[in-house]
């Protein structure tokens, strides 16, 4: 009897230490190599192969280094905790979006950080969607980035507050090079945006504030440079890209375009110290009745030389 109640203690004993055993601790900062293997623990010495290992390896707000040029993901990739996604300085490391799917999906609430990244789709597979999707919430940060061949956006900030913040990245032959929907926020720099359909795209929808900042960044050789649509349903919707230092030509239709879809819509573009120059259309303005769309320019900007006149009238505004 006394064996066999030492023996019990001891199970219980047992038990009550394995239960109190921490898991798998995750690691401040995991890594990924070609040579790298999704069993392994996500260390220098001992990489993973593509990023979803890497994602679960990682600890909240801890970051991600790829060492060696290559792809890094097979599917869709949901981001759902605070993290930042790294290049080594110099190689190529790339994500794809399946088709009719986006590379990254970053989830609400979630801050991430992406440097020096490339984007695009499948060869042969059709065409990806976007390259980053962000929703509500979120805030994403992107420096040193390509996004190449999507169908949809190379980034695509939808939802109340969410943020993108892009610095210093290229845009190549995209549906749009970035898009800003239903209340989502982006603020832009010293960027590139060449051969897409749309430049920057903000779509403002009901009850809803929508805005792009861009600076300092170049829009050319694409559709549309700039493009602001308030298209609230039943109530009001505002949408505004403010352009400052920013340099538009050799498009194939408007530099900038402000539309509005009812009374209670408005849609602003306000340009400064820009150039604007040798596109079919410098700007089209296109408001429902009642509403207000505009392009205004606060009178220190050149616009000149484009194959036709602009639709609608500037509206001249005060530099401060």
């Amino acid at each position: 009897m006394v064996c066999r109640t030492a023996t019990i203690r001891f199970a219980l004993a047992l038990l009550t230490a394995l239960a109190v055993l921490p898991t798998q601790a995750q690691i401040f900062r995991a890594y990924l190599s070609t040579a790298g293997n999704d069993a392994n623990p996500c260390t220098l010495p001992a990489p993973c192969r593509l990023i979803p290992a890497a994602i679960n390896a990682v600890a909240s707000g801890g970051e991600i280094w790829i060492l060696e040029p290559g792809n890094y993901n097979t599917a869709e990739v949901a981001i759902g905790k605070p993290m930042t996604i790294r290049a080594m300085p110099g190689i190529v490391a790339s994500f794809v979006a399946p088709a009719g799917q986006s590379a990254f999906v970053v989830n609400s609430s979630t801050k991430v950080g992406l440097f020096g990244l490339t984007f695009g789709s499948i060869a042969g597979a059709g065409a990806g969607l976007n390259g980053v999707s962000a929703g509500q919430f979120t805030q994403v940060s992107i420096e040193d980035c390509t996004f190449q061949g999507l169908q949809g956006s190379g980034v695509r900030v939808e939802g109340l507050q969410g943020i993108a913040r892009i610095s210093n990245s290229t845009f190549l032959n995209n549906g749009a090079g970035v898009t800003a929907s239903s209340g989502g926020q982006t603020a832009i720099t010293g960027s590139r945006f060449t051969g897409n359909g749309f430049g920057v795209s903000v779509d403002a929808q009901l009850f809803e504030f929508t805005v792009a900042t861009i600076t300092d960044s170049v829009i050319a050789a694409g559709g549309v440079g700039v493009a602001v649509n308030a298209s609230g349903s039943g109530g009001t919707s505002t949408g505004s890209a403010i352009l400052r230092g920013v340099t538009i030509h050799g498009l194939s239709s408007t530099a900038l375009a402000s539309t509005t879809q009812n009374s209670l819509s408005a849609s602003d573009i306000i340009v400064s110290r820009s150039t604007i120059t040798r596109n079919l259309s410098p700007f089209a303005i296109n408001e429902a009745a009642g509403s207000n769309a505009r392009v205004i320019t606060m009178g220190d900007n050149v616009i000149e030389y484009h194959l036709g006149p602009g639709v609608g009238t500037l509206t001249p505004g005060t530099p401060r």
